[in-house]
């Protein structure tokens, strides 16, 4: 699961959209991976890494921290197009927004409180890249080098807000069951992912943390 996140995903994008769809990198290795022992990341690849996939997520976290170290306040909510972090007192709700219903004030999926915690939704749906006359999700699968179309949406709370966007660019790349089974181990995360057939489901943290308000 350590070795899903891939920092090239920009540079592979680049060249499908210069190349007009380009075969599959490999069959078995995979652009990048995480040594699990050390966390040590070896690159694969002459393709120029980039962090751009986390990166507005530690704008949200670096926003909200700097916002509540300010004297007098005690509370901040940043939302950075749907990236969000709270850090305080209190807590915030977050939404998960239907993927099918193509309009952004639909009635939510679900909704959460989130206390010093961050949320991220990823997704073919929300990016994507033209190729031609074909649309493909700007989210790349690791070992073939090419768009990942299994999920609709993973949403996900975590610790921060970049660690909740890096879990539902991992989550997005597994079967249903091996995400929950892998977010369920984590034990700091909820998830809930859509599928292209509308199904929905959390693993057990985000089934514990449904707040009390109605849909």
């Amino acid at each position: 699961s350590e070795n899903r996140f891939l920092p090239v995903a920009e540079a592979v994008r680049q060249q499908w959209e210069r190349s007009m769809r380009p075969a599959p990198y490999t069959d078995a290795s995979p652009l990048w991976t995480v040594e699990s022992d050390s966390l040590v990341a070896i690159r694969h690849t002459h393709l120029r890494a980039s962090l751009n996939a986390i990166a507005k997520g530690y704008i949200v976290d670096r926003s909200a921290e700097a916002a509540v170290a300010t004297p007098g306040v005690t509370e901040a909510v940043v939302n950075i197009g749907g990236e969000i972090r709270h850090v305080g007192n209190g807590a915030a709700i977050v939404t998960v927004t239907d993927p099918r219903s193509g309009a952004e004030n639909a009635v939510p999926l679900a909704r959460r409180k989130i206390a010093n915690q961050g949320f991220a939704t990823s997704g073919g749906y929300l990016r994507s890249i033209e190729v031609g006359d074909e649309k493909y999700s700007h989210i790349f699968d690791p070992v073939s080098g090419q768009p990942a179309e299994r999920r609709i949406s993973a949403s996900v709370i975590a610790a921060t807000t970049m660690d909740a966007d890096a879990i539902a660019t991992v989550v997005g790349l597994m079967d249903l069951s091996q995400a929950l089974a892998w977010a369920d181990q984590l034990n700091t995360c909820g998830v809930f992912i859509v599928n292209a057939e509308g199904f929905s489901m959390g693993n057990a943290y985000w089934r514990r943390h449904a707040d009390s308000l109605p849909l």
